[in-house]
């Protein structure tokens, strides 16, 4: 073990800090969203399951795909039923789930524009693909819950956790409905 979590975010802010590029677009996209804590995150792992990428874990078949992006929708939906009045920034590893998702204009869904690529993946991004990354992860810690929505399909990744653990922000994982 590294640290402990609770030393986690204080030695995170000791050691690294958001160059002004990044800071700029973390004050645009809070400010969307209503400011530090005004908004939830709900995080999908998906990997290879949408036939976004290739790097590991299953592919859905096809006509599998679109029942299972309605049922993740539906996560979304429901989640904004136990936070009323909270917009709900949406992050995941998968460009098809975010695009239906945006496709819908649901008002309370916020959905950071940006390339979505797997970093253990890929070697040769744009910077701007890179800094979504980072930007995701601060947006995360600045919730004020951060959902990782979860079943025997999706990845259990790591990364909102830690999201949460350098704002402070609570965390929660949510089973798919």
């Amino acid at each position: 073990m590294i640290c402990r979590d609770r030393e986690y975010g204080p030695l995170f802010h000791e050691l690294f800090k958001p160059t002004k590029e990044l800071q700029q677009q973390i004050d645009y996209h809070l400010d969307k969203l209503g400011g530090r804590r005004s908004y939830i995150s709900c995080t999908f792992r998906f990997r290879q399951l949408l036939g976004d990428f290739k790097e590991g874990g299953d592919t859905l078949p096809p006509d599998q795909r679109e029942p299972y992006i309605e049922r993740c929708i539906n996560m979304v939906k429901a989640l904004h039923g136990q936070c009323p009045g909270k917009k709900i920034l949406v992050t995941a590893d998968s460009s098809t789930f975010l695009t239906k998702l945006g496709s819908r204009a649901i008002p309370y869904v916020y959905i950071m524009p940006g390339k979505v690529v797997h970093i253990g993946f890929t070697y040769d991004a744009s910077h701007a693909t890179y800094l979504k990354s980072f930007l995701d992860m601060y947006m995360l810690s600045l919730a004020d819950t951060v959902y990782l929505v979860r079943d025997k399909l999706m990845y259990h990744s790591g990364f909102p956790y830690r999201s949460a653990l350098l704002g402070g922000a609570k965390y929660k994982e949510q089973e798919l409905l």
